[in-house]
């Protein structure tokens, strides 16, 4: 109890991104002195300042997220340094030419659909125009190729630091996120249990599907970064990209047989398939609460499927089919057919885990 309660403080507190924010800061303002006092230049403090600041962006984020976003950061300091030095060379340091650099770098940077980098690449443009004044008698240009160094220096300073230094969040926030979603995909097959008398869907039943795609939009971000952070671990980046669309065809297929009429197909079951449907559905319950605490359910979802499918060829032949109303009758197929696919695929799953180390 003492070791969850000491874990969720310092989440909370965020320790561990302050720790690796300030290892990451002093380290780069140290490395950036000595290049600069090496190379003989005078501008150390601007230096240090510049590359300080690269180094705290890139590390606010996952190893994953700054191994995705270095390339475009590395595009927005780029663009920055070019708009910041060609306005300074050819119309000067001056508030209203500041702001129309910025307006500009914004647009270019949305036109080449580099909009995350936009901050990066105005601060750069910022930094060039208003620091060159401290020192006039410098070409622009070479002022602009300083700041640029200084900040690719902070950027791989930041990314070292993020490699050493807890670098395997993003592997337990995906597994956190994935528990609360398979705890959610559990909830919603409460209302599809034969016993509900609901007909249509529940405000609370949509709150539970919304919830479940933005846990599902954000693992997809997640199962990217890690696929940045684990490049050489073929093995592993399969299983995640697995697992995702597992996830993604479950949640299609509860959100498919909750538009269902429930009640009227509650109505048509005999108590013999009613049954089985019940226990199919808390498999699928259990199933759901074991792939989240990083379980492998194959067995039991087979065994239910195959119990599932003869009950439902019982109920065939006894032609009660027959007299289903044309409605009532594509519920039925389409709530079984679902159905079935939540345990094949749940049993998908549950191999993905078995065969993956994730």
């Amino acid at each position: 109890m003492f070791k969850t309660l000491s874990r969720n403080v310092i989440e909370q507190l965020q320790v561990k991104i302050a720790l690796r924010t300030a290892i990451g800061a002093a380290l780069a303002w140290i490395v950036e002195a000595g290049i600069t006092r090496l190379m003989g230049r005078t501008d150390t403090t601007v230096s240090g300042l510049w590359c300080v600041i690269s180094a705290i962006i890139i590390l606010q984020s996952s190893l994953g997220a700054g191994y995705l976003e270095g390339t475009k950061r590395f595009l927005g300091l780029l663009i920055g340094s070019l708009l910041g030095a060609s306005a300074t060379h050819w119309l000067g340091s001056t508030p209203v030419h500041l702001g129309l650099s910025l307006f500009i770098t914004v647009v270019v940077m949305g036109g080449l659909k580099l909009q995350k980098s936009t901050k990066i690449a105005s601060l750069s443009c910022a930094v060039i125009m208003i620091l060159w004044s401290m020192n006039p008698t410098t070409s622009p240009w070479v002022f602009a190729m300083y700041r640029f160094g200084d900040s690719c220096l902070g950027l791989i300073v930041g990314l070292f630091v993020s490699h050493f230094i807890f670098p395997s969040e993003t592997v337990k926030k995906l597994q956190k996120n994935q528990r609360e979603l398979f705890l959610t995909f559990s909830s919603l097959l409460i209302p599809l249990l034969p016993a509900s008398k609901e007909s249509s869907i529940s405000f609370e039943e949509e709150t539970s599907l919304q919830k479940a795609r933005e846990l599902l939009t954000e693992d997809e971000q997640l199962v990217k970064e890690v696929h940045a952070e684990w490049i050489r671990d073929e093995e592993a980046k399969e299983g995640w990209e697995l697992l995702h669309l597992g996830e993604k065809r479950i949640l299609e297929l509860l959100a498919s047989s909750l538009q269902l009429s429930k009640r009227e197909l509650h109505l048509l079951l005999d108590d013999p398939l009613s049954k089985t449907t019940n226990e199919a559905l808390l498999t699928l319950r259990n199933a759901f609460e074991n792939l989240g605490k990083r379980e492998t359910p194959i067995e039991e979802p087979a065994k239910t499927l195959e119990k599932l499918k003869e009950e439902m060829a019982r109920f065939r032949e006894t032609r009660v089919t027959r007299s289903f109303s044309l409605k009532d009758l594509e519920a039925y197929f389409v709530f079984y057919y679902n159905l079935t696919e939540l345990l094949g695929e749940t049993r998908k799953l549950g191999k993905v885990l078995a065969t993956h180390t994730l």
